[in-house]
């Protein structure tokens, strides 16, 4: 198959050749029926001969330099045009990809909060048949399970969000000092991997979502595990670090803080380097590929990087680099007294599964609980409760199809009531208001799925 650009080669070279042929036999015709009369002497021809041989090459030459100019502009022009032609069919594809991944990501995102919701309702009702189930082995076994069972749930959770515009951090101080301990405290229970971790007193804190960053680690200390599958040592350690300008790819120059992870794998081919996180790429079997996608996903949301360093049968590295607060983080986090327990609350969403089990954990807690429907409702029994008994502190949802939000029905009551202590709480997570809570008046924020412990904080931050 001849190219384009071959083509118009080979046109331009058949064209001056024809022209310098006949502009050739024209200009010798000519010539010598002018200049040589039958007659004339010897020398005299020979002279005129040599004079009409360099006027033919001068000739010839400016012919075919003006026509290799010629061929040379005609090229390009139509080089540029074909550029141009490809230039807008790559536009056109890229604008019918994003649209395509814009919606992907409305589907992703609908379907995280659907299954958040659903999580919500299996969370709670395991908390309450956790405190009401007996306390034999098998049980006790069963909801364990359960409980793991849960936590890959939320990995998918956070995957489909992983495709969609949302999974924003909501974030608060996090020390990290306490937090790498806590996070990867869970695989001090795999009997086949030794686990040593080296933490800097001096390591300072940083602004992060906790349950996001939990899931990284927890990502990150599997990958680990699975490069290892006749077990081995994990190494985890934690360090300020400093980026200069341009030596990390995509990160910003700065004062960070390094967490390195590093295993005594089978390693990592450095032709797979750059695909490691890539979604649903994965060397290993019945694995999905979504672990270290999900990771980085997360981890860019912080402003920050994954990076991997690896060697063929010598482990591999993975550094995550998040930018710090200069600051201490007692500074940051003014000690709290013990929040009191009791009072009223009112809860508001729109699916009836969540109510109920949002008013017996409420209950459970030692609270008196009310719930609404909607917004609409929300606002009306605020307004009778300030005659009868205000509500200590409202959990609103944010999104009620057909109906008035929380966010909508919190401005109502905020106009009522300035001192109104609301929680926001949501299975979309890509909504503004629970990334930027405190910008919309909310008190506290509680996204779904949740633990009961979380609830417990949040009311007792609150309740005080």
């Amino acid at each position: 198959m001849i190219s384009t650009r071959e083509w118009m080669k080979g046109s331009k070279a058949i064209t001056i050749v024809i022209v310098y042929a006949t502009v050739s036999f024209l200009y010798i015709a000519f010539s010598d029926a002018l200049l040589m009369p039958r007659g004339m002497d010897p020398d005299t021809v020979l002279i005129i001969s040599v004079v009409k041989g360099y006027v033919y090459v001068i000739i010839s030459g400016i012919l075919l330099y003006t026509m290799i100019r010629w061929g040379e502009r005609k090229l390009i022009a139509s080089q540029e045009k074909i550029m141009d032609l490809n230039d807008e069919m790559e536009r056109q594809e890229i604008k019918s990809q994003m649209a395509r991944l814009d919606s992907i990501g409305h589907l992703a995102a609908d379907l995280a909060h659907d299954l958040n919701n659903s999580l919500t309702i299996i969370e709670g009702n395991l908390a309450v048949i956790n405190d009401h189930t007996a306390t034999d082995e098998e049980t006790q076994k069963r909801l364990r399970s359960i409980d793991v069972a849960m936590d890959r749930a939320r990995m998918h959770s956070q995957a489909l969000l992983s495709f969609s515009k949302g999974g924003e951090p909501i974030k608060e101080p996090v020390d990290l000092r306490t937090f790498i301990p806590e996070a990867i405290a869970p695989a001090s229970s795999w009997t086949d991997v030794r686990m040593t971790y080296d933490i800097a007193s001096d390591l300072f804190p940083i602004m992060a979502d906790k349950a996001q960053l939990q899931q990284v680690m927890k990502n990150l200390m599997h990958n680990a595990k699975e490069a290892m599958p006749k077990g081995g040592s994990i190494i985890v350690t934690g360090r300020n670090a400093k980026v200069a300008r341009n030596e990390i790819a995509d990160l910003k120059a700065g004062n960070y803080a390094r967490i390195d992870i590093h295993d005594f794998g089978v390693g990592i081919p450095k032709k797979d380097l750059g695909q490691v996180f890539d979604l649903f790429y994965t060397t290993k079997e019945n694995a999905k590929g979504l672990g270290l996608s999900v990771a980085q996903t997360i981890v860019r949301r912080h402003s920050g990087i994954i990076t991997v360093d690896s060697d063929l049968g010598e482990g591999a590295t993975f550094s995550v680099l998040l930018p710090i607060i200069e600051e201490p983080y007692e500074k940051l986090t003014p000690k709290r007294t013990k929040g009191k327990t009791g009072g009223k609350v009112l809860w508001m969403d729109d699916e009836e599964a969540i109510r109920e089990i949002g008013k017996d954990l409420l209950q459970y807690l030692g609270y008196e609980a009310d719930v609404a429907c909607d917004g609409q409702e929300a606002v009306e029994k605020y307004k009778a409760a300030l005659i009868a008994g205000p509500y200590c502190a409202v959990i609103f949802d944010l999104t009620v199809p057909g109906g008035m939000g929380g966010a909508e029905a919190f401005r109502k009551i905020k106009e009522l009531d300035p001192d109104v202590r609301g929680i926001v709480c949501s299975g979309y997570s890509n909504d503004p208001v629970m990334a930027n809570y405190v910008d919309h008046g909310f008190a506290a924020v509680l996204p779904k799925p949740f633990k009961l412990d979380m609830l417990k904080k949040v009311l007792e931050d609150l309740v005080e």
